[in-house]
């Protein structure tokens, strides 16, 4: 079980979105209340996997696109109560461009790599580190986001002795995290949307 402060959203945010996680539409509702909730143990948001999956190393690169792929594959223990284990020695940076105009879904051929990036190994374990600090709890409530148009990456963290972890980031609307089996989103989640989010854009700047 992950020790994380459930935290609560920011103010104002009390409209119930849908919103696209690649082609698959997801409503998500998260809580919509002002003030301290405090840190203790809780309960990983434990998500239904999506079909079909990707894996990649980081020693094999990019996929020049994400084709149909709705989210990553993993195997190893531990990966149902963190998004991933402390310590890295490489990772992989893999940002791919939407296929949702604000109007319709484009054809998936366009869901292509616009960006690679291999950090060293003391900037990856600044990366896992702030995906660390991110709160796992579980969303309920509403909230508005931004429009979303379909975008996403994948990150790749190589360890010794065991696979290498992925974990897709959908990184427009209302942004989520997740290794396949438990997940976090952005709103409410200070250390999502000013550690780990603005951290990946500087090593890996959006479109």
């Amino acid at each position: 079980m992950a020790t994380n402060c459930l935290i609560p959203a920011r103010s104002g945010e009390n409209v119930l979105v849908t919103r696209l996680l690649g082609r698959v539409p997801l409503t998500v509702v998260v809580a919509c209340v002002v003030g301290l909730v405090g840190c203790g143990p809780v309960k990983p948001w434990t998500i239904v996997a999506r079909i079909p999956q990707v894996h990649t190393d980081v020693s094999a690169g990019c996929p020049t696109s994400l084709n149909d792929w709705q989210d990553v594959r993993n195997t190893g223990t531990g990966l149902g109560s963190e998004l991933l284990p402390p310590n890295p020695v490489a990772a992989l940076i893999c940002r791919y461009r939407g296929n949702y105009d604000g109007w319709s879904v484009l054809p998936l051929s366009g869901r292509t790599l616009y960006r690679q990036v291999i950090p060293d190994t003391t900037t990856s374990r600044q990366l896992a580190t702030s995906i660390a600090a991110i709160s796992l709890a579980r969303p309920t409530g509403t909230l508005s986001c931004p429009n979303g148009n379909g975008s996403a990456s994948v990150l790749a963290f190589a360890y010794p002795g065991r696979q290498d972890v992925d974990l897709w980031y959908d990184d427009s609307g209302c942004a989520t995290l997740d290794n396949g089996k438990i997940a976090a989103i952005i709103d409410g989640n200070p250390p999502f949307y000013q550690g780990f989010a603005p951290l990946l854009d500087r090593l890996a700047p959006p479109e």
